[in-house]
């Protein structure tokens, strides 16, 4: 008996040693519940042994027995009681589902354009995203129209639609073809530097674009043929029921060098043609 109590309490000691040194637990609670449950069982082996070499008599290891029990019976049951109603819990108050990463700018716009909200939306419809930059015709040059997979690095689509038809309940907005934006009058009050048009599969396409181009502040008049060609190049080559496109018209403002011609010079070609432009030019 005395050999089984002494294997039995350097069991113990060396449970509560090894746990103490490794917390084996994440949460700190528990691996203080776990060290008081090992260090009662070290301290009831190690009674079972004085007692059973005759070092402790039978009231002093009842007394001390008694005493590691009240420390360490309450927190173990409370400890079994919480990891039985957990499951409980968990079931009848399930975890919030993980946000998504945003993908797009998402403007809402007030009515009569009185506000523009911006914030980070997730859009389960592919977007992609294509830009057009016009130089219109100056000093003998022809103007230039030429499209851009990105405007900068990091760049992200964005999307927007008056705030009452994004919230409408009943003939709920569907995902657009495409998206034009192009340049705005700017005086506004509701970032009016921009204009934005929706068009769907089902509607006329030439015409909506031929409009926006026409009364879009910006844009030369005497060249629109020539930027609404490329949108409907893209519209064609591009647009998709299930895909929304992307369209932003920028005018670029900069100064033309060299004298005459009609056209760009060799320097200017080869830039565009370095930095991977299509370019549309008018004859």
């Amino acid at each position: 008996r005395t050999a089984a109590m002494s294997v039995t309490a350097w069991v113990a000691m060396a449970a509560f040693v090894s746990t103490f040194i490794m917390l084996p637990c994440t949460a700190p609670a528990e691996n203080a519940l776990l060290l008081l449950a090992n260090l009662g069982l070290a301290i009831v082996a190690l009674l079972q042994l004085a007692y059973a070499s005759g070092v402790f008599g039978a009231e002093l290891c009842s007394w001390v027995g008694l005493f590691s029990t009240i420390l360490v019976l309450p927190l173990l049951l409370c400890r079994l009681g919480l990891s039985a109603v957990a499951p409980i819990l968990s079931w009848a108050f399930p975890a919030a589902p993980e946000v998504e990463a945003s993908n797009l700018d998402l403007g809402l716009r007030g009515p009569e354009d009185d506000w523009l909200l911006t914030v980070p939306a997730v859009c389960r419809v592919p977007v992609d995203q294509v830009f057009i930059h016009t130089l219109p015709a100056a000093d003998g040059f022809a103007p230039e129209v030429w499209t851009s997979g990105t405007q900068d690095e990091g760049s992200r689509p964005r999307l927007e639609f008056p705030v009452l038809d994004y919230l409408a309940l009943v003939n709920k907005l569907e995902p657009p073809m495409a998206v034009l934006f192009g340049p705005g009058s700017g005086d506004g009050a509701a970032n009016s530097s921009l204009r934005v048009e929706l068009i769907y599969p089902d509607e006329d396409a030439r015409q909506i674009v031929t409009d926006f181009v026409w009364r879009s502040p910006g844009l030369g008049v005497d060249y629109a043929a020539e930027i609404v060609e490329p949108v409907l190049q893209l519209l064609g080559q591009r647009g998709r029921p299930s895909r929304i496109l992307v369209v932003e018209i920028l005018p670029v403002k900069e100064a033309r060098s060299g004298t005459g011609g009609g056209s760009t010079s060799e320097e200017d070609e080869s830039q565009g043609l370095v930095s991977g432009r299509v370019k549309f030019q008018s004859s």
